[in-house]
């Protein structure tokens, strides 16, 4: 590609005018009418100023631009393929990752609830010990009548509940890791009741306002908005 040089406007014709604009206009006092009309002319030498700054400046400006947008072009097209081999291949090591967090997440509720099986099985055999024990007792107290009623009824839930201890936490499987490769997560929303989203996230459209206002001028009205004239002086240059 060929490299274009740029170079910077000069601006020593209107060096003497930067310098001493803003110190003129601090000593204006605009009290009478010819003092009104020779502030606005002086307004009206500073819109030329503008006008010959702006056009000292087109040109390099339009340049930049141009080449700006070329080498932008020229970026995006030889950046496109590997966009478009890293989409592809994101979505496919995603798919991946999900399918093997789906597995951990099975095989961690399997784990879990093999231990909470194996903890209520050896809470039944504790509550069973523990009433055979209390059967015992009142045999050898001469109650075998009460010691049969308790060896023969069933276990409640409460009862054995008593007995269960928690679970032993089973850690997850380990994640599968590549180094400069990781997961992000990126939260997202999606609107499904308009009417109902909370006014709080609600954004008031000011270009909506702003055109209205100025379609309707005085006569603009609206609940909870104050419409007024930001009036502003315009100068032309000569």
């Amino acid at each position: 590609m060929e490299i274009t040089t740029i170079k910077m406007p000069s601006v020593e014709g209107i060096d003497e005018a930067r310098v001493r604009c803003v110190e003129d206009v601090d000593k204006f006092s605009i009290i009478i009418n010819s003092e009104y009309q020779e502030a606005s002319k002086y307004l009206r030498m500073i819109a030329g100023y503008k006008k010959l700054v702006e056009e000292t400046f087109a040109e390099s400006k339009n340049l930049a631009h141009r080449t700006h947008k070329a080498i932008t072009m020229a970026e995006n097209k030889a950046m496109q393929p590997f966009l478009d081999a890293e989409l592809i291949l994101k979505k496919k090591l995603l798919i991946f990752k999900e399918e093997e967090e789906r597995k951990n997440r099975e095989e961690q509720k399997r784990l879990q609830e093999e231990a909470e099986l194996k903890a209520r099985i050896e809470a039944q055999r504790k509550a069973e010990e523990d009433r055979l024990i209390e059967a015992q007792s009142l045999k050898d107290i001469g109650e075998h009548e009460t010691a049969e009623e308790i060896l023969n009824s069933d276990f409640t839930a409460e009862e054995i509940n008593e007995y269960i201890q928690p679970a032993k936490y089973i850690p997850p499987p380990i994640e599968i890791k590549v180094g400069g490769v990781h997961t992000r997560d990126n939260w997202k929303y999606q609107i499904i009741e308009p009417l109902n989203v909370p006014r709080e996230f609600l954004c008031v459209d000011e270009i909506k306002l702003g055109k209205y206002a100025r379609m309707m001028k005085a006569d603009a009205r609206m609940d909870g908005v104050r419409f007024y004239n930001d009036k502003t002086i315009v100068g032309k240059s000569f």
